[in-house]
Formats: C-alpha cells, structure tokens, sequence
C-alpha cells in the first residue's frame, strides 16, 4: 500500500555518491524523511513505494535522463515540488525542465545556504498548496471576500475598509488600471448600513457624457415657488462608484459639485442622512489629480475625503496563489471539484510583471482552465509569454523586456491574443470567447501596432464651481 505523503518526505536523486551525501547532511531535520537513489531506475522504483513531497533531480543520470521522473513524480499529486540541479546553465534546457513542471532549476555547483533556502521554500509552497486542495473539495465553499489577499498592504486596505464602510464620508479608491477597485468599493457598501440597497457603478472613461448624466442625475420639482427650474439631484439611492472620475467631463463635474452641495445643506439642515454615498475611482492618487487639475479642486476634495491606495500586483506577489485559486473556484461549476494549479505553475505566475494587474491575471488563468485538459494546471498550460521570461535567471531582464525595453501595453495585448489565436489553430471566434471580446475586438487587438488617435488631457482648467 502506498505510503500518505509525510511532513518532510525528500527524494534526492544524485549519482555522485560526495555530494549525495552532503545533501543527505545538509538537508537533515527534524520530521524530515530523506530517500536517497542513485540511479533513473532506483528512483522509478523508490516512487513506487513511497510518496516524497519534494524531489531533488539530477537529469544527468548513469542509466538515463532524471527528466524523465519529472511527470512521474508530479502526476495526479500537484502539491510536490520538483527542483532540478545540473551542471549546465543553457538557456533552452532550463525553459524546457521548468515547462515540464520543476519549480527551480539551480546550477552546479551550489551554496548550502542557497539549497537550504530552495528546500524550505519549496516545503512552504507544497504546504500552501495542500490547504487549498482541502478547501477546494470542502463539502461547502465559504463565501468569498471581496478582497482576496493576505500580504501586508491587501490586509491595512481591509482593516481600513471595516473603518470607512461605517460612515457616509466619500472615498477615493486609487490605483494601476486592473488592480481591480470595484471589488473595494463593494465592500465598502457591503459593510456599510446601505449593503442592502443598490451598488450603480458608472464607467467615466469612454462613456458618452448623455449617458452618464442619464445614469447619475435626475431633476426634482423645485422646492419652493422662488424657483422656477427644477432641481438637479442624485437619482441614485446606495452607494455610487464613479470609475475613472479623472475622465469625467468638466460641464457634469460642475453639475455633480451643485447637486452634492444641496446634499450637504440637506444634511446640516433637515435631513440625518444623505440620499446616496458617492465612492470614486482613479488609476492617480489624489496628489496627483490635484496637481494635474484634471477634476474640479472643491470637487475632488468632496470626493476625496477619504483616499485607499491599492497596490499593483507587482507589490504584492505573494497574493497569486490566493488569486488564482479565488479564480478557478470562480469558475467551477456547483457540484464539480475546483481545479488546481500546481505550485510549479504559481512560481512562473510570479515571475511575470503583470503590467495590466489582476485583471490580467485573471485573463490568464481562464485561458490556462479553458484550453487545460488536465485537473491541475502546470507551467505547460500558462501562456508562451508568460513563460518566456521564467528561468533565465535574470528577473529584472524579464521585467525589461528581451532587449531591454518593457513592452507596450499594446504590445502585450497583441502578442497575447496571437498566442491565444494560435492555440485554437486559427478559430477566431472561439479565440474571441476566451478572450471575452467580439470578433472586430480581436481583429483590432491582432492588428494594432500603437495606439491610435491617443486621448489627450484638456489644455483648460476645469471652471470651479457655477
């Protein structure tokens, strides 16, 4: 009967009998269980009998390649850890053993330190992985927080939220295009005594002005018969996000700034309580709106009484795992177990830049689960552009880019709808669905070079006020 995977159980496979036994030394600790094979062979039938947690390979083997253990170790078990140590450093075989899931690949010869710091990590990685298969085939999901996240910024945002969802005072929700702000101004509403009504989001960026005055105002009948024109107010009732609030064109911010200080005076006066909370969001804090005069300065200071910065993905890494689990249980169907992504595939995911943020992340993740065959998903299934960068050894290279340029936003976006294209041999529309656009959407991001006809800021200050 196969033996249950323990705490601590290493297979190392090492042909030179010196430095097997300087790991064997090296790597001893408490609960640990260290199994030693010399051989392709001995190794095959170690796995045959045991269930080791991390494996420590050396592909060059007297009986034949180690690599061949690699998908031998790691099938149907997704929380082990494969890490690779071999005297050659080419760039192609490195990308090859990481494709074919090894989490790291370390060059002879190596510090102790070092191998030290890759076995722990890797202990830590197969621990993180093990809670989220438990969680995953739980009998009932617990409901999800708006916010998925535990590093240390994500968790001062979610002390912060549990504080401003208490008063009425206007937020403003900043941060990189993609890092996701609606989720934190749901939960600011969500926590907040207006959870039960509505949440109206409203898109300023790209939206025709009618429409969104269509979607915020509405005229109240005049309030005494000193006024002959009706009154603008907020028709909405909640909470109202306005995203992109920079974009917001200059003649509704006047409009807004009005309606917001009758509501003020309401409430100084008669009224306990304002009609409707407004949250804003923009990809600048609030400094820099300020100086750059985008918004209405006494507007932006109503707007901004309150201002929560989210990070970029690329500060808070240690969240992918969380995230992408966050995504495949979005996905799966009530009733089918959720799909995993083994910790091999996670470190790729970390190495990546993430110029769009989460949002790309989630991108990425649903083309991984949709073109997958497998229930857990490896580096293989990642896309070649996310895998390009990984196992160089040189992060910030891949931060830059290949020739030392970071890529264009429109450039990632072009490449990855390529790839996504290619992956479906040619078959736009089923390209189009994963990636979640029409097909003139798919032709245009396939065929653009730049961006065209950039959208420039307004050379005019915005007029304060009537």
């Amino acid at each position: 009967m196969k033996a249950v995977a323990g705490a601590g159980n290493i297979l190392i496979v090492e042909d030179d009998e010196k430095l097997l036994d300087m790991l064997t030394d090296i790597l001893k600790a408490p609960g640990r269980n260290l199994i030693k094979a010399r051989s392709l062979a001995e190794a095959k039938a170690v796995l045959k009998n045991h269930s080791p947690r991390i494996l420590l390979l050396d592909p060059g083997l007297p009986d034949g390649s180690g690599l061949e253990l690699l998908p031998i170790f790691l099938e149907h078990e997704p929380c082990r850890i494969a890490i690779v140590m071999s005297g050659s450093s080419d760039e192609e075989t490195v990308a090859k053993t990481i494709q074919a899931g090894a989490m790291e690949y370390i060059v002879k010869p190596f510090s102790t330190d070092r191998i030290r710091q890759l076995i722990d990590r890797a202990f830590e990685l197969s621990r993180q992985c093990q809670e989220a298969q438990r969680r995953g085939t739980g009998k009932t999901r617990e409901k999800r927080e708006f916010i998925v996240g535990a590093t240390p910024g994500i968790m001062e945002i979610k002390k912060y939220i549990g504080v401003l969802a208490c008063s009425d005072s206007p937020v403003l929700i900043s941060g990189e295009p993609g890092v996701e702000k609606i989720p934190v101004a749901k939960a600011i509403h969500a926590r907040g005594p207006r959870g039960a009504e509505p949440f109206t989001v409203v898109e300023c960026r790209n939206t025709a002005p009618f429409l969104i005055e269509t979607q915020v105002f509405v005229n109240k009948p005049a309030t005494s018969q000193s006024e002959r024109t009706p009154e603008t107010g907020i028709k909405c009732r909640g909470t109202l996000f306005l995203n992109d609030i920079d974009c917001l064109p200059v003649g509704i911010q006047n409009k807004l700034l009005s309606a917001l200080r009758k509501q003020a005076e309401r409430k100084a006066g008669v009224e306990a309580r304002q009609d409707v909370r407004i949250l804003s969001g923009s990809a600048s804090k609030l400094n820099v709106l300020i100086s750059e005069r985008a918004v209405c300065e006494e507007l932006l200071f109503l707007l901004g009484a309150c201002e929560i910065h989210i990070p970029s993905l690329r500060e808070r890494l240690g969240d992918i795992p969380l995230l992408v689990e966050a995504f495949l249980e979005s996905m799966t169907r009530v009733g089918d177990a959720t799909r995993l992504m083994n910790p091999a595939a996670l470190e790729v995911l970390k190495s990546h830049p993430w110029p769009c943020n989460v949002k790309e992340l989630g991108t990425v993740v649903g083309q991984a689960a949709m073109l997958s065959r497998r229930s857990v998903i490896g580096p293989d299934d990642l896309p070649e552009y996310i895998r390009a960068g990984y196992g160089t050894g040189n992060t910030e290279k891949t931060k830059a880019g290949r020739d030392g340029v970071a890529p264009s936003l429109n450039e990632v976006k072009r490449n990855y709808a390529r790839e996504i294209l290619d992956r479906c041999k040619g078959i736009k529309i089923k390209a189009a669905e994963i990636l979640k656009v029409d097909r003139h959407t798919l032709e245009v991001l396939l065929q653009s070079e730049r961006p065209k006809n950039p959208r420039k800021a307004p050379s005019h200050s915005p007029h304060h006020g009537p």
